[in-house]
């Protein structure tokens, strides 16, 4: 019976699904975003809730027989952010158990950096090879900080075209494809740092010239007017032809 890996980048709002072969291969990019009523618990109980629909959704989908290892991503928090450091901790730690006992592989996990680092080699550059550092002085630093996630997600596409992004009733990229595209880099990262599989890094010049019309994209958002209808019919078209939103993302539009 063939093994697979499952991938998991673990937040209280949406939770990031890979799947793959133990060779390496893609099969499966995936989430889950649990909703739970506030006015039916106090907070600790919604946590607890939140990650047994987590689970459950886990389980029913990906069958612990058939699971040889789950790679988690690490949340990078700073010391400014203290509150939400005890949250995620609180709730990393319940879905940490609940996966315990209903997987029997071995869980392992990768910081953010670690998993952008050497899941994505190509974001590493500059004097002090620091993450994004290709991009900065070719694009404006402030941007870089704005878009990386966005620069996550680009190259992640270009790892993998069949894969289809989805864009919100905005015809905005929904934010879900960044909890999708980091459950990916988490598994690439932990491979690639132990040298299980090979690094395959991609070229930036795409990645610039996506981010570049992206930025004027959502300029060109800001200055439409008239029912949301008559927009999202402007916005399909600026992205058609345009922004030529296809040959940097396979999306449903």
């Amino acid at each position: 019976m063939s093994k697979y890996i499952l991938g998991l980048d673990v937040s209280t709002a949406t939770v990031g699904i890979s799947l793959f072969e133990e060779n390496g291969k893609l099969l499966e990019l995936n989430h889950i975003s649990p909703i739970v009523k506030d006015d039916q618990f106090g907070k600790e109980e919604i946590l607890w809730e939140k990650a047994t629909l987590i689970v459950d959704f886990l389980t029913q989908n990906y069958l612990p027989e058939n699971i040889c290892e789950i790679i988690i991503e690490a949340p990078l928090i700073s010391s400014k952010q203290f509150d939400t450091a005890a949250l995620l901790n609180f709730f990393g730690g319940i879905v940490y158990g609940l996966l315990k006992a209903k997987y029997k592989c071995s869980i392992n996990y990768i910081t953010v950096d670690e998993a952008r680092r050497y899941g994505l080699p190509e974001l590493v550059g500059g004097k002090t090879k620091t993450l994004f550092g290709t991009f900065n002085g070719i694009l404006d630093r402030k941007l870089v900080v704005e878009y990386r996630k966005i620069i996550v997600l680009s190259l992640v596409a270009q790892r993998y075209p069949s894969i289809i992004w989805l864009f919100n009733n905005n015809l905005m990229i929904d934010k879900k494809n960044l909890d999708r595209a980091d459950s990916i880099v988490a598994v690439l990262g932990y491979k690639q740092k132990t040298n299980i599989w090979e690094s395959n890094e991609q070229s930036i010049a795409q990645t610039i010239e996506f981010i570049k019309r992206n930025v004027l994209y959502e300029k060109y958002c800001k200055t439409l007017s008239g029912t949301k209808e008559e927009k999202n019919k402007q916005k399909y078209q600026y992205l058609k032809q345009t922004f030529e939103i296809e040959k940097f993302l396979n999306v449903a539009l």
